[in-house]
């Protein structure tokens, strides 16, 4: 192939980056650490959250804690978190342990982030102190589009889609246990090779819909629901 064939092919290809803020459980754990002043702390192998809630059984209220930018402020708030140095520490509403028999749902949210795998020397890219694994199936993801139908209820637009994850290595048998992909925020991004994060285009925002596992691959249904303008 000559170099120009060689270049005309080279600029054909494109980078994909799909972000999912994925949801873990983590209520039940047992491996607490009381930290003095209401807070408990636990590993957080996952990294920092990008969120922390929480529901009372008894109520069903939800609520989302806030971020707090010390251990010493997490002890002095109710329901607030804080994360150093890979532990999460967490000042429950009720002041007790997290792992109080049925009284808390607790869940922490991360995101996620992978690259297509099916471009020539595929290798995880990296931006912004993060790995974009590659396990994202370029040839899966659908074409962008939004439908206006007045018949929806609330007049609401909506666009489905399905997006495949690589599953070959098996690297989804143990994230799918562990953790939450269905009914989380997603966002695609497309750019060229090479180009820096912020050059990236976001070509669609929604939300994870069903998953499909097979042995080598992980399919995500995707919505997009947004109201129509007045």
């Amino acid at each position: 192939m000559t170099l120009i064939a060689e270049q005309g092919k080279a600029a054909k290809r494109i980078d994909y980056l799909l972000e999912i803020e994925l949801g873990h459980r983590i209520d039940a754990d047992i491996s607490w650490q009381n930290e003095g002043g209401g807070a408990y702390s636990r590993i957080h192998p996952a990294g920092e959250p990008s969120r922390v809630k929480a529901c009372v059984r008894s109520t069903h209220i939800i609520t989302t804690y806030a971020k707090v930018g010390s251990i010493v402020a997490c002890q002095g708030a109710l329901s607030s978190w804080y994360y150093t140095a890979g532990r999460l520490y967490v000042h429950m509403s009720g002041g007790d342990i997290p792992s109080t028999a049925n009284k808390y749902y607790l869940s922490s949210y991360f995101w996620e982030c992978l690259c297509n795998g099916q471009r020539e020397g595929s290798q995880a890219l990296y931006f912004n102190g993060v790995w974009y694994l590659p396990y994202l199936d370029e040839t899966s993801i659908p074409d962008v589009s939004l439908e206006v139908s007045m018949f929806s209820e609330g007049g609401v637009r909506q666009s489905f889609g399905t997006i495949a994850l690589l599953n070959a290595d098996g690297y989804f048998d143990t994230r799918v246990a562990d953790y939450i992909y269905s009914g989380k925020q997603a966002v695609l991004k497309v750019g060229a090779p090479g180009d820096i994060y912020a050059y990236f285009i976001t070509i669609w925002r929604g939300w994870t819909g069903n998953l499909k596992w097979t042995d080598d691959r992980l399919e995500i249904s995707t919505e997009d629901e947004r109201k129509i303008a007045e």
